[in-house]
């Protein structure tokens, strides 16, 4: 039974993981200046805002819609991973 579930399963986990990742870099965008002004709290230089943006919905849009998926997934993996390292607050 779950053979024939597998792909439905596979597909909507990828839409998830993609709307999760999409979601994120479309409030970015929308709240630019306060995310900005955010990130030069935690000491993380502003200059990386677009390429967090592009990452998190370019790597979205890729998983979605199938395009580089691996490589999508890889650096969104990456991103995810070495992320908090750039926000511990102590």
């Amino acid at each position: 039974m779950i053979n024939t579930l597998q792909p439905y399963i596979l597909l909507i986990s990828r839409f998830l993981l993609a709307a999760i990742f999409i979601n994120a870099g479309w409030g970015k965008i929308g709240g630019y200046a306060g995310t900005q002004a955010y990130m030069d709290s935690m000491g993380v230089p502003s200059a990386m805002l677009p390429l967090v943006i592009l990452l998190e919905l370019g790597g979205g849009l890729a998983i979605l819609f199938g395009l580089l998926t691996r490589f999508s997934a890889l650096s969104i993996a990456v991103f995810s991973v070495f992320q908090p390292f750039f926000f511990i607050t102590t």
